[in-house]
């Protein structure tokens, strides 16, 4: 079936199931969700929301696809690819993703920065804290403030439950 089989679930399908992360991972593993992550805005055959369901797919496959998503994050070229792997890298909630996200918090692209910063509140660690009033005070777009007002809501809520 392909990679982009897997991911061209219509909106209405229930969510990716432990066997199809199985088969994803089997047919193109890692690398084909990565190459899947920039098609967010042209998707060839709509409705086809492959960054989406790619960022998920990465996500559920776990701590094997944070190194992969590191690089993307840090060195591709496609906004929505960054976006993507900061949207997995939340999900994922390793502690490695930690001084990438605050550096994504820099990204020429507001999305990436939004991204950002919901993830580095799901991360929740604690060493995101300055960074994140940084953003929620001074970025020049609203949705990242917003994502990172909130996000520094978490991480004092999870702070305060240790």
């Amino acid at each position: 079936m392909g990679i982009f089989g897997w991911l061209r679930k219509k909106p209405e399908s229930p969510p990716l199931s432990n066997e199809d992360i199985a088969k994803i991972k089997a047919e193109g593993g890692i690398k084909g969700l990565i190459d899947a992550l920039p098609y967010a805005d042209h998707p060839p055959d709509p409705p086809f929301a492959a960054h989406n369901t790619a960022a998920q797919a990465l996500a559920m496959i776990g701590v094997s696809a944070v190194e992969p998503l590191l690089a993307v994050l840090a060195t591709h070229e496609d906004p929505r690819a960054r976006t993507g792997a900061a949207e997995a890298l939340g999900h994922i909630g390793d502690g490695r993703a930690v001084v990438p996200l605050i550096l994504a918090l820099q990204d020429r692209d507001d999305r990436v920065r939004a991204r950002a910063a919901s993830a580095l509140g799901s991360v929740g660690d604690e060493r995101a804290i300055e960074p994140l009033k940084v953003a929620a005070g001074r970025d020049r777009c609203g949705q990242v403030r917003s994502y990172a007002t909130g996000s520094l809501v978490r991480i004092g809520l999870q702070a305060g439950n240790r």
